[in-house]
């Protein structure tokens, strides 16, 4: 399919000038044109291809494109694009462009005035009304796209991406039904098949339901999504694969000369008929079957299907009392509590009797009990689902208490009573612990713990248990005699193998008497013998590894050594150089003269005698 520019007429003459002006420049190309359908769906890649390489380029006089005449005319016209039933089958077009929209008011400028009815007008694969009708507005093509469940996923070039983006945020703005999706497209168009992926998996996490509703039927919905419960919402978005949504629905007929008592609720998986069925009057409320009746209405009123109307001045359940004391304080609160409101605040109290409210509810929500002080709204919610006591399919909301049924019991009706999914190898909890809500509780006397308590992180395991037995029955070695190992050793079940694997069960290995290693599996069922398999061959060291080991050992103490010696020998060297270095530097700045020996002292001392006089 290709999408260009709505022709402008020029002179009375459409698309004159373009026409014109596109077969002087280029012979082959195609006169503008608003849309053609240049090939229905189909499997057929070949035929895809070959249409695809034969459509010649086209022209226009502005930037602006017909996008949404393309889409209105893709999302009503069923048989020429050849959708599937949109029940059946996800409708999704993909809309690749670099040019922003034309939209309602703009054919103004070529003289088209006729507002988009938002019909199919494409006949032979060519959009005959592009002349005719205007644009039609992006919030019409929205209501359009959404009655035909058609998403548009916008793979547009990096310049007009924020255009599109917009129309994606009006679409969000009104619930985000259609699944519009809009991202930046390489100049390449490399990205294109990722961009479709993310598109894809983006609208699919989006459910919503939608109705078929006449008018003077009024339909409420209320979404229980994975991220809470929605009042008033038909749509779940961000919805993970193996996550459930549910949508509980209420309808309020107002007008008893309904014509049409039929319409549907459409899924992502199929519709759900309803047909209505109301009486708006009651063969009870002739004359002939009224019954003025001391016995029901206390002599104060008239039954009329099963309900007392009261004579005038009277009121009441049963008309047992009169208007100027209806109201009877402290009659309609409960007993042994502090609740300080009549009726628990949810209803009027009428002759002592509660009056339940029936509006301001919640949809679906009833009120009732004695104080009404009841209602199918106040039970515990499945924590995983987050519906009411897990749902219609497990339980009942009764005055605050769930009533479970089938394999359903708990508070919330969230535990099921199955035990399919506590066993492992037939053995329920591998005999260690009891199956509750469908999950194993180990027994806290015993070490087992996982899934299926078989999981024992402080147990030794039943390795050293069966060494000795596996020694002396397969290798005729160990610390048990003939003897010994006949009579404990009688019950094993030991199977040789080549090579043991994972599925034998948990592997042990030891070394013999001869230093060499034998290995082998047990596999431990409740219940049942353990089964031993052997690898028959042992694991002896060779003698060319041993000598090799020592050798290596030796080299590399040697190594060390000499290593050692190495480092000790450089850092001598280098200190014995700093040393005469600083040597050579002291004796240059010496300041006396060098003939003589600055430390060099005379071995005679002369003293003065005082008394001399110097004769």
């Amino acid at each position: 399919m290709k999408v260009t520019f709505k022709p402008w007429t020029f002179g009375g003459k459409e698309g004159f000038y373009l026409e014109r002006t596109c077969l002087r420049s280029n012979p082959n190309m195609v006169p503008a044109f608003g849309f053609v359908n240049q090939l229905s769906l189909t499997e057929n890649i070949s035929e895809f291809e070959s249409v695809i390489n034969r459509v010649n380029i086209s022209g226009n006089i502005d930037n602006p494109e017909g996008t949404l005449d393309a889409l209105m005319q893709i999302a009503v016209c069923d048989k020429e694009i050849g959708w599937r039933d949109k029940q059946s089958a996800r409708r999704i077009v993909i809309v690749i462009t670099d040019a922003t929209f034309h939209f309602a008011g703009d054919g103004l400028l070529g003289g088209v005035v006729k507002p988009n009815d938002g019909y199919c007008y494409t006949v032979n694969g060519t959009y005959t009304a592009s002349t005719l009708m205007d644009y039609p507005s992006p919030g019409f093509l929205k209501k359009r796209l959404i009655d035909e469940q058609v998403s548009p996923i916008f793979a547009i070039n990096q310049s007009k991406v924020d255009v599109y983006r917009q129309y994606q945020e009006l679409v969000t703005f009104f619930g985000s039904e259609s699944g519009a999706v809009s991202e930046s497209l390489r100049e390449d168009s490399s990205n294109l098949l990722q961009l479709i992926r993310q598109a894809y998996e983006k609208i699919a996490k989006t459910q919503t339901i939608r109705d078929t509703a006449p008018e003077g039927v009024k339909v409420n919905y209320t979404a229980y999504c994975p991220n809470g419960k929605k009042v008033g919402s038909r749509t779940c978005t961000d919805v993970q694969i193996g996550q459930e949504v549910s949508f509980e629905v209420s309808v309020t007929v107002d007008d008893c000369n309904l014509k049409e008592k039929a319409f549907s609720l459409i899924t992502p998986f199929g519709n759900v008929e309803i047909n209505l069925d109301f009486i708006c009057s009651c063969q009870c409320e002739k004359e002939a079957k009224t019954e003025k009746s001391r016995a029901h209405c206390s002599g104060n009123g008239t039954l009329i299907c099963g309900q007392c109307i009261c004579d005038q001045g009277w009121a009441g359940r049963k008309c047992q009392c009169t208007e100027e004391s209806k109201a009877k304080p402290n009659q309609c609160l409960r007993d042994n509590t502090t609740e300080t409101k009549e009726c628990s605040g949810d209803g009027t109290c009428l002759c002592g009797d509660c009056v339940c409210k029936k509006n301001d509810l919640l949809p679906g929500e009833i009120i009732n009990g004695k104080y009404c002080e009841c209602s199918n709204m106040d039970c515990p919610r499945d924590r995983d689902t987050g519906l009411l006591c897990g749902g219609p399919e497990r339980g009942e909301c009764v005055c605050g208490n769930c009533n479970c049924s089938g394999n359903w019991t708990g508070q919330s009706c969230s535990c099921t009573k199955r035990t399919d999914s506590c066993i492992k190898d037939g053995v329920l909890c591998n005999g260690f612990g009891t199956c509750e809500c469908g999950n194993c509780v180990c027994n806290a006397s015993t070490p087992y713990r996982g899934k299926y308590c078989d999981e024992c992180p402080s147990c030794v395991g039943k390795c050293s248990q069966n060494k000795n037995c596996v020694q002396c029955l397969v290798f005729k070695s160990g610390q048990l005699s003939a003897d010994q190992c006949k009579s404990r050793c009688k019950d094993f079940k030991i199977e040789e193998v080549d090579e043991l694997s994972p599925e034998m069960g948990e592997r042990c290995t030891f070394r013999d008497s001869d230093d060499c290693s034998f290995t082998f599996s047990y596999k431990e069922n409740p219940g049942k013998d353990i089964k031993i398999f052997v690898q028959k061959e042992k694991v002896c060291p060779k003698e060319a590894e041993a000598l090799a080991v020592i050798l290596g050992v030796v080299g590399g103490v040697l190594g060390v050594g000499i290593a050692l010696i190495l480092i000790w020998k450089l850092l001598a060297t280098i200190q014995d150089r700093r040393e005469f270095a600083k040597f050579e530097k002291d004796r240059q700045n010496a300041q006396w003269d060098t003939g003589e020996n600055p430390i060099f002292k005379q071995p005679t001392t002369t003293f003065q005698n005082p008394t001399y006089g110097g004769k």
